[in-house]
């Protein structure tokens, strides 16, 4: 849902364009181009019905296919502003949350920077250990703690991640608006006007647009969504990013700490877990952030 409080991304082709134009060479020795296709809307796919995206569908489609992947990177931004000269107790940060997958050798990455606040919280996950980090102004603490978890475990995280922002589309009414091209990807372009469901921030919805970006495959490529309206009584805005990169290709390196975080852990005083995690929840690092 888009109100799920967690912390805070294979390209594919259009079926019926091409992406790579092609040149040869023309009976006066002259080299003629063939310029690219022009994009085109996805036609005869089940995530629409007429020009109207059916999300549910769409929502299961990606899934899927980022689960069968095996690997994501999803960057997610929150840009919020309010007009009360003191946050309200319930509210959205600026942030960003970054998000990354790697099946093949089990490995998690998540981060969220809190930019208003100056706050980074990080987790790795390797090796049958989550290591943790938080950064907040000038002082840095780790924590560790064991994780047991199975390749399904993963990939329920996985699936949860990839569902960032898509489980909620449904709330929005998403037209065909075109089609174009995404970090050299085509897609076809869904826009709307309206949002239904009520929200917590803002409080009070005055006007939403919404911008999806769908591949041939039903990748969802990119979320641009924005709301504007009152919250206790000010104005207030929300605009969160979601784009879902490397599908198939992310990799994860060990984080450049990965050395200070071990050693604290070996006795310095650092925060160690005493349980054995299943699974390493990225919802215990978002809090009360809702950039879903």
């Amino acid at each position: 849902a888009m109100q799920r409080r967690r912390l805070l991304a294979g390209a594919a082709a259009l079926a019926a364009t091409g992406l790579a134009g092609c040149s040869g060479e023309g009976g006066d020795g002259t080299v003629e181009s063939t310029p690219t296709p022009t994009p085109v809307p996805a036609e005869d796919v089940e995530w629409r019905d007429g020009d109207e995206l059916v999300a549910e569908t769409l929502a299961e489609v990606h899934g899927d296919a980022v689960v069968e992947a095996g690997s994501v990177r999803v960057f997610s931004e929150a840009d919020t502003t309010y007009g009360g000269e003191e946050r309200p107790e319930q509210w959205l940060f600026s942030q960003t949350y970054d998000a990354r997958f790697e099946r093949e050798r089990e490995r998690q990455f998540l981060e969220q920077d809190i930019t208003e606040v100056d706050e980074t919280t990080t987790a790795y996950v390797a090796d049958g250990t989550a290591y943790y980090r938080l950064v907040a102004g000038e002082e840095t603490q780790y924590r560790t703690e064991p994780v047991d978890r199975t390749t399904a475990e993963f990939d329920a995280e996985l699936r949860r991640e990839a569902l960032a922002g898509v489980g909620g589309l449904d709330g929005w009414n998403l037209t065909v608006d075109g089609a174009t091209t995404h970090a050299g990807v085509a897609v076809t372009r869904f826009a709307a006007d309206a949002f239904e469901p009520e929200r917590s921030v803002p409080e009070t919805v005055e006007s939403a647009a919404a911008t999806v970006l769908v591949d041939a495959d039903g990748i969802v490529r990119h979320i641009e969504q924005t709301w504007e309206g009152t919250h206790g009584g000010q104005d207030a805005s929300v605009t969160i990013t979601i784009d879902f990169e490397a599908i198939g290709e992310t990799t994860i390196a060990e984080p450049t700490w990965i050395e200070e975080a071990r050693d604290a852990a070996s006795g310095s005083g650092a925060a160690s877990g005493s349980g054995t995690a299943t699974a390493t929840d990225s919802a215990r690092l978002r809090g009360d952030a809702s950039l879903r």
